[in-house]
This record gives C-alpha cells, structure tokens and sequence, in this order.
C-alpha cells in the first residue's frame, strides 16, 4: 500500500513552500514519470514487474528498517586498538547483492535511496530497483548523520539486471529463495552507509575525514545482536569511489 501510494505521487512533497519534509528523501514517483534518461524507464520496469509480482502471488512475512547511531562513548580508540584484521577475500565474478548470508553494503547517499526515484542508476539505486520493498524507507528515514546507518532485514529481490548507470537494463524475473528466520524475513541483511563527497579527492586524507568515514564503517558493520561469538561476514566493494571520488586504496 505505501509504495502503490508513492506511484501515484500521494504522499506530501519534499519541495513544499513550509519544507517540513526538507530532512527526508522524496517519496513520490513523478521523477521517473518526467522525460530523463532511458535507464529511468528500466527503472520503472523492475517495479512495475513488482507490482505484478504481487498481485499474481501476494507475498507473507515482515521488513525490518532499522536507523542506528553509534554513541560517542563507543568509538575506538584507533591508535591503540589490538584488535587483528578480519580474512578478506576478493572476487570478480560476483556482485555484493549475490553473496549470501552476509551483510551485505548499499553505498547510499546521505538521503537514503539517492537518486532512484530520479535519474541516478548506479549501485544503491539498481539495488532499490531489483528490491523495491527498500523504498519504504524512502518515507520513514531522514538523513543520516555522520555516525549513522539504516538496516534493511527481510527485503525481497524480485528483477534481473544488466548493465550499470546509462547501461542498465531490466533483464526479467528473478525467484528470490532465499530462506526465512523466525521473523519470517527473508535473510537478505543491508546496511545503507554514506560516504563523503569529495569535490576535492585530495582532502580525504585529512583526519577528520578519515576519522569520519572510519565511524561510519564501523557503525555499519558493528553487531547489532548481543549473543556471544555473533559473528557475520560482510560483502562490501569501493565504497564511495566512484563519483564521490573517493580513493579505492585508502577506503
């Protein structure tokens, strides 16, 4: 119901004259539904097949979005941490949305979703695209804060894709079987995390901007849960380092 709300540009606008919204993320759709690139209309078919998903199978279980804000008091102490570095594993062959029973990373904007009601078309976008029960959040997060993150738990892939930005294209349907917890949400972990524009790439390394990015990491990949020996591994890539400019090295 709210996204079917947001298609047909129900919900108040961001632009309004008294800007109470002005800390949110634009919700309705009339973006997508203006003349823009072809990639908006690719877009549009990942969730109107949504839609038509839906109404052929109804789906059952819960979404779970959840803001978090890591208190000052909880920040490392880098410099004298002793804490070793986790085993890394690199691969090409496939995309943070492929690898499962992981968190996996959404490199967002600061307004969650970005441009995916617009005319952006790169990984948080195709991302909200192929999952479009992500862009519920659109109506329920304001911007996030330099030591925050938003998780979305339990969210359904429903397209296939080719391409990426001006190349991507809806590629058909995709059966997500992807198994349940005892929520009944799919075990699809997602962590929205910002990283700094840098209209000048070379003032990322100051320390206050890798103090900052640094946070923000941790924020994103601290456990949430409490159990001990809670462990999880997390499927992330060159956060920010493509038009924020961000250098792949130092990330």
């Amino acid at each position: 119901s709210l996204l079917a709300c947001s298609f047909f540009c129900l919900f108040p606008t961001v632009y309004d004259e008294e800007k109470q919204h002005e800390n949110f993320q634009e919700p309705n759709f009339h973006r997508l539904y203006q003349k823009g690139p072809p990639e908006n209309i690719e877009k549009l078919k990942c969730i109107l097949h949504y839609f038509r998903r839906i109404t052929e199978e109804m789906p059952s279980g819960v979404i779970t979005i959840q803001r978090y804000a890591l208190p000052e008091k909880a920040y490392p102490n880098w410099c004298n941490s002793e804490i070793g570095l986790s085993q890394l594993c690199l691969t090409k062959e496939k995309k943070i949305e492929d690898i499962k029973n992981v968190l996996q990373a959404d490199f967002a904007n600061k307004y969650i979703g970005g441009g995916v009601l617009g005319s952006g078309c790169v990984q948080e976008e195709i991302r909200f695209s192929i999952s479009p029960e992500m862009l519920v959040s659109l109506l329920v997060c304001e911007v996030m804060e330099d030591n925050e993150c938003i998780f979305l738990i339990g969210c359904e892939r429903y397209s296939s894709y080719k391409g990426y930005a001006n190349s991507f294209q809806f590629d058909g349907d995709f059966r997500d079987i992807t198994p349940k917890d005892n929520w009944g949400r799919k075990w699809c972990h997602l962590v929205a995390m910002d990283a700094i524009y840098f209209s000048d790439p070379s003032i990322q390394y100051k320390m206050d901007n890798v103090h900052r990015e640094l946070i923000k990491a941790y924020a994103s990949f601290r456990p949430l849960e409490k159990e001990p020996g809670f462990e999880f591994g997390i499927a992330s890539g060159n956060w920010g380092c493509g038009v924020f400019n961000g250098d792949k090295e130092l990330k």
